[in-house]
């Protein structure tokens, strides 16, 4: 029979690694999802801390990294209404992006 899979969302944090343990603890093939952005400093050293301490748990880290192109979409060229509206927030003085 296949074990029944779950996945979290994981900061690194004391509570995510508490509720990739609980959810490992009841039998389930668990997954921990951690993003990783320009805008926290990070170091491959220390994401493979991490995984080699959640491998040694019988939890699987996968990791989503956002680059300079997140950068250049969302924050300096944004396309939707919201995103515009956000921008105009972090950068007034640029005006040709808000539309309210």
């Amino acid at each position: 029979m296949n074990k029944k899979k779950a996945i979290g969302l994981f900061s690194g944090g004391l509570d995510s690694w508490l509720a990739a343990l609980l959810i490992k603890r009841q039998d389930f093939d668990t997954y921990v999802l951690h993003f990783v952005s320009p805008y926290f400093g990070y170091s491959e050293e220390k994401l493979k801390h991490i995984e080699k301490r959640l491998n040694d748990r019988g939890i699987k880290l996968l990791i989503h990294k956002f680059g300079q192109d997140y950068i250049d979409n969302i924050v300096k060229k944004p396309k939707h209404a919201q995103e515009k509206f956000w921008h105009s927030v972090r950068c007034p003085k640029e005006k040709k992006h808000s539309t309210w």
